[in-house]
């Protein structure tokens, strides 16, 4: 029974000291797999960064000022596309217009797009900056601003 026991133990030990090398050997083989995966996902990574703030790029491109796209001889139809439907139209002639639109609420002035023949040849955009509904003196006293429908449009025959 112990030369049983024995025999079954040198076998058994012989069997894993040869499964040995080859279980190191899966071993190194399975590390560079992994190395090579983290390498992987490392460069995976760099490369959605890089996409990331490209898409911001073309993000901050994309909310630019539309007013900065308009050029002389656009057509009406593109206006529209680029602005939006106006405010108002103000008719001078029989083919002399303008499109005024008001910025609402915020508290900023009007922009104006002057169209002849239904083609744009020039245009004031809104104001950055909040319009004054007071205008102080001199005295320090303060008056209220008159404002008319044309006030916008005055600049662009200055």
């Amino acid at each position: 029974m112990i030369l049983r026991i024995s025999l079954l133990a040198l076998i058994l030990f012989s069997t894993a000291a040869h499964s040995r090398p080859e279980g190191e050997k899966r071993i190194d083989d399975l590390v560079k797999r992994i190395e090579a995966l983290e390498q992987r996902v490392a460069e995976q990574e760099r490369r959605i960064e890089n996409l990331e703030q490209e898409l911001k790029n073309v993000k901050k491109q994309s909310k630019q000022d539309p007013w900065q796209e308009l050029r002389q001889g656009m057509r009406l139809t593109d206006v529209e596309q680029l602005l939006g439907k106006p405010s108002s139209i103000r008719t001078y002639r029989a083919f002399e217009f303008d499109y005024v639109y008001d910025t609402g609420r915020d508290g900023y002035g009007q922009g104006v797009v002057k169209f002849k023949d239904s083609r744009v040849t020039r245009w004031t955009p809104p104001s950055k900056q909040p319009r004054r509904d007071k205008e102080t003196n001199s005295a320090g006293s303060s008056k209220s601003l008159q404002r008319t429908p044309t006030s916008g449009a005055a600049e662009l025959y200055r």
